[in-house]
Order: C-alpha cells, then structure tokens, then sequence
C-alpha cells in the first residue's frame, strides 16, 4: 500500500473511527488515541501488501478499532486513575492536596448534545456489548448489514437478527 493510498484512506474514514470509538468511551482523548492505534496497526498491517489485497478498508478499520477498544477496556479495568490537586483554602495558605479517584465509566461526557440523546447513550451502554457495537455500526454510523457482518464475525443473516434483537433490547432499556 502507498503512502497516498493510506492517506486517502486515512482521510475518508478518521472521523467515523473516531465518533465510534468516542461513543464507546465518552472521552475524546481516549477516542483519539485510540483512532491513532488503529491506524497505526492498519498501516503496520498493509504497508508491504499490494493496493488490492484489501477489499473493504472500512470493515478492517471498524475491526481494528473494535479490537483497538477491548484490549482497552481490558488494560483499564485492572487501573485506577488518581488525581492529585493542590489547595489553598485554608487561612494559613497551607496546600491541602486532595485525591479524586476516578474509573473510566465516570468521566464527565463531553459530547452530550441533548437529554434525550444522553439516554439513548447511556441506555446502549447498559445493553450487551455487541448489542451496542451493532446499534452504533448501523444507525450512527450508517454502515449496512454486510459491512457489520465482516467486522463482528457473523452472517449477513445472524447480523439482522443481531440488530433487531438489540432494537428490542433498546426499546425494553428505555421504557
């Protein structure tokens, strides 16, 4: 693959990786660094491949970044972030440092733009994560059933299934 081919590539499909990742993790630092891992393991992956070998660059993408967000969530779960911050509130001007222990799941969102767009995130977060996966793949990113299908490992058949399933999962979530 060459540099231009990887760029176009690049180009065209960054910004989908990223709302899915960002949707999945509600942080647009996270989302970033992991649209960069995928692209680098895609790149690292088709660097010394010919231009054809690979016929649906969008699905291999969406599966690294899948990948790229377990292997996250995986590393995560076993840490804990602490912040610590100094302040003076006291008369005395001493620094009185505090420590805020945060997990992933309680980063502030940035991206909510509405209430009702803030339940419907929150409700797909408490589904099953393929269920999530699949509702986000297909009405926020627009990808259809074949293209799904590629990337999670199933049949173009059990991948309709799968979305209407989670559909109904959805629907039940937010009564």
């Amino acid at each position: 693959m060459t540099k231009e081919k990887f760029s176009n590539i690049y180009d065209t499909f960054s910004k989908e990786i990223f709302n899915f990742l960002f949707l999945r993790t509600s942080s647009s630092d996270i989302a970033n660094d992991l649209t960069s891992e995928t692209f680098f393991k895609f790149w690292k992956s088709n660097c010394d491949k010919p231009e054809d070998y690979l016929k649906n660059p969008r699905a291999f993408l969406y599966r690294l970044a899948r990948n790229c967000l377990i292997d996250f969530y995986r590393k995560d779960s076993k840490q804990i972030t602490v912040s610590i911050e100094a302040s003076t509130e006291d008369s005395e001007n001493e620094n009185i440092v505090e420590i805020q222990i945060e997990s992933n799941e309680n980063i502030v969102r940035e991206y909510a733009e509405s209430e009702k767009r803030e339940m419907v995130l929150n409700c797909i977060k408490k589904l099953n994560p393929i269920y999530a996966d699949v509702l986000i793949y297909y009405y926020v990113q627009g990808l259809d059933s074949k293209e799904i299908a590629i990337i999670i490992g199933r049949t173009e058949t059990n991948t309709r299934v799968i979305i209407h399933r989670a559909l109904e999962s959805l629907k039940k979530t937010i009564k």
